[in-house]
């Protein structure tokens, strides 16, 4: 007969909460750091049992993993744990593009995606295929720097597909506060697409005279265009 067995995500400060319930922790005590190393946060109540699990959001894809999995697989040994959950999404609260680029590339189309370049400014690259591309700055997969830079002003019938933290519904685009596609979208003369998920599609959001603006038939939500 299957047991059905319960985790709850917890922080090491709240664990003398759940003392004598019938339910597993998930420990919320690990990051992977550069190295990459296994970091774990302190804490007066001590980690035992369970499942670890690592937030690796600030990982920037460099180094061998080797050693890390060996850290880990020791601390899993030390405090008890049943397994250890690897969170190492770049960017999760943005809409996944993978198939857009994998059915465009099949179809034909040149596909150019963007390369941070300095903390202000960012390249457009042309790349062939989607096992090139690699870690970047900010954890994000991009081309590599051996691929050369490209002019999007310079490709017939271009679709830029942007993407946003939220938006409006008359069309003000939150991005993370970068700039980078605001000072790209100043100069694009080609047609844009700004990508939101429904649920962060606002009834209104500040707007400075900077920031792009989209018409609703320019935002797709998983539910089709914007009328």
């Amino acid at each position: 007969m299957a047991t059905d067995i319960f985790l709850i995500p917890i922080p090491p400060q709240q664990l003398r909460n759940i003392q004598g319930w019938s339910a597993q922790p998930a420990h919320l005590a690990y990051r992977v750091g550069r190295g990459p190393h296994l970091f774990r946060a302190g804490g007066s109540v001590p980690l035992r049992g369970g499942v670890m699990v690592v937030d690796g959001q600030g990982y920037d894809g460099a180094g061998p993993v080797g050693p890390f999995c060996q850290e880990v697989v020791s601390e899993c040994s030390v405090r008890g744990f049943s397994g250890a959950v690897l969170a190492f999404a770049a960017m999760p609260d943005e809409p996944d593009t993978a198939e857009i680029l994998r059915r465009a590339l099949a179809d034909g189309k040149r596909l150019l995606l963007p390369r941070v370049r300095s903390k202000t400014e960012m390249d457009w690259v042309e790349i062939p295929a989607l096992r090139l591309l690699r870690p970047g700055a900010f954890g994000i997969q991009e081309p590599p720097a051996d691929l050369p830079a490209a002019d999007p002003a310079g490709y017939a019938a271009a679709l830029a597909l942007v993407p946003c933290l939220a938006a409006s519904r008359d069309g003000v685009r939150l991005g993370r506060g970068g700039g980078y596609y605001d000072r790209f979208l100043a100069h694009y003369k080609g047609a844009g697409l700004l990508l939101c998920p429904e649920a962060l599609l606002l009834d209104e959001l500040p707007c400075d005279d900077w920031d792009a603006r989209f018409a609703p038939e320019n935002i797709m939500t998983e539910k089709g265009i914007l009328r």
